[in-house]
């Protein structure tokens, strides 16, 4: 069990002062403030099968856009340093959460870069090594919006990256986000419609494919868990119950290893946010509490105890090193 969190200055569209077509951004930290230790509370009264305790990967926000409104891009993991210090030591991983963002002279906005690889290259060496230089060494990643392409996932493999989390298999969108407040439209672009199901070494080729042993890159890419055509959000309890049976139906299926991993965001359980949603955010967030997370943890302990079924919370890098191991012993079969 992989349970994730992009964690990040308070989206515009909960409650946030912040605003995509402000070049310099005033942040809002309520849901690292509040969110996260409220996360944590939960977390800690969960134990799995070998009674450990549930872990989270908490991955942190560092790119351009918050080097430009803090100073630089590695702003969550200076400023807040003690809380993650707090949760390393309590089991838990810090990886790195970046967004493609570029402002936009022309459209006067952050928008989401996906034609200038050589500037995503530069993106993310420039947050890598301003979180090196805070003594983070950081080997998983989630990206922003889940986008990749060859060049982005070849640069994480030589940075060293152990595993990403980006994959949502299956799925593409060339669609758009906006802001309720100041009506900029957005891309969101990401695609995944030829990555499979299961964990798999990147194609240096492709990214979406499994590469041959001659091609493939070191980074393992884990994809998240799908249930009728979205990513398992484990703190809302929509197609929860299906999402954690299908894992566990999984390992007895193959009488082995399987993989439930899940998102979510801090600033989504600060439940007095919600008085500033309205029209289609308010839909895009309901469900989102601190209540349903408790309720994801228990359907998972529920689950394992009736269909008989270990199950082992892991941080990011923990499940991928599991994976590396089985796999170069001939134990790691999809």
């Amino acid at each position: 069990m992989i349970l994730c969190a992009d964690t990040e200055p308070d989206r515009p569209f909960l409650g946030s002062s912040s605003r995509y077509n402000v070049y310099c951004q005033k942040y809002s930290w309520n849901g690292i403030r509040i969110g996260v230790p409220a996360i944590d509370n939960v977390i800690r009264s969960h134990i799995d099968s070998y009674k450990e305790n549930a872990k989270m990967t908490w991955f942190l926000r560092a790119d351009e856009t918050v080097k430009v409104s803090c100073g630089n891009s590695a702003y969550l993991f200076e400023h807040f340093d003690y809380l993650w210090k707090k949760l390393m030591h309590e089991g838990d991983e810090i990886g790195w959460h970046c967004h493609l963002f570029r402002w936009s002279d022309t459209r006067k906005c952050w928008k989401q870069e996906i034609e200038d690889r050589k500037w995503m290259e530069y993106c993310l060496d420039l947050a890598y090594n301003d979180i090196a230089k805070r003594r983070f060494k950081v080997t998983s990643t989630s990206m922003g919006w889940h986008y990749h392409n060859d060049e982005t996932m070849r640069k994480l493999d030589s940075l060293q990256i152990i595993v990403d989390l980006s994959a949502l298999p299956g799925l593409s969108s060339h669609g758009k986000l906006q802001d309720i407040y100041n009506k900029t439209s957005l891309s969101e672009c990401y695609d995944w419609s030829l990555a499979p199901l299961h964990p798999y070494f990147p194609s240096s080729r492709n990214y979406m494919k499994e590469g041959t042993l001659n091609e493939r890159l070191s980074i393992l890419e884990i994809p998240s868990t799908i249930v009728r055509g979205k990513p398992w959000i484990i703190d809302r309890m929509i197609h929860s119950d299906e999402a954690v049976v299908h894992a566990f139906s999984e390992a007895r299926q193959k009488k082995g290893r399987a993989f439930l991993l899940g998102f979510l965001h801090p600033d989504e359980v600060i439940v007095s946010h919600l008085n500033a949603l309205k029209g289609f955010f308010l839909k895009h967030i309901k469900g989102l509490s601190i209540q349903n997370l408790e309720r994801s943890l228990n359907l998972i302990t529920e689950a394992s105890e009736r269909m008989n079924i270990p199950f082992k919370y892991m941080t990011a890098t923990q499940a991928a090193k599991v994976y590396i191991r089985d796999a170069n012993s001939g134990e790691g079969e999809h």
